[in-house]
């Protein structure tokens, strides 16, 4: 038996004109509880583009499929978060075209937790690097600390664009 649990999808990313109808399908047969459906893509933009997530109240195991699926598919950027539940803690997962998943744990607010060893080990790393003059080394541990605080290239999504 699945778990249902309150859930966020946010997407991102460019989508094939001759796609964008199959984006539509698939967000509407998802059915979100925030949302009508949408009429066109045009419309799906201008909704996700507005920083509004998508969201289902009762989401099985926190997961979107059928939108998964698709996106996936169509390799598109997305990221979930999902509230905790059952003692298991929330969480943001970012799926980003040709890249493991990142996952990371969140508070309530969507706000990415970062263990106090990890802050302690990049602190220390950065230190280092900058007592020691090695830029390159100081913005690799830079650029580690803005990936696991939720603000690098890896947890951001671009805008959801329609291309040709």
């Amino acid at each position: 038996m699945a778990d249902y649990f309150s859930a966020y999808l946010y997407l991102g990313g460019r989508v094939q004109r001759e796609d964008a109808p199959g984006l539509v399908r698939a967000v509407n047969e998802q059915g979100f509880d925030n949302v009508p459906e949408f009429k066109d893509v045009q419309e799906l933009c201008a909704h996700v583009n507005a920083g509004r997530p998508l969201y289902q109240n009762e989401a099985r195991w926190g997961r979107f499929e059928q939108v998964q699926d698709w996106l996936t598919a169509h390799r598109l950027p997305f990221k979930i978060w999902a509230e905790d539940y059952g003692g298991n803690p929330a969480g943001i997962e970012v799926y980003l075209p040709g890249q493991e998943p990142v996952y990371r744990c969140s508070n309530g607010d969507q706000e990415v937790l970062v263990p106090a060893h990890e802050v302690i080990r990049l602190s220390n790393a950065i230190l280092c690097a900058s007592v020691n003059g090695d830029r390159e080394e100081l913005r690799a541990r830079q650029a580690e600390l803005e990936d696991l605080c939720g603000t690098g290239d890896r947890l951001t999504l671009p805008p959801l664009e329609v291309t040709d």
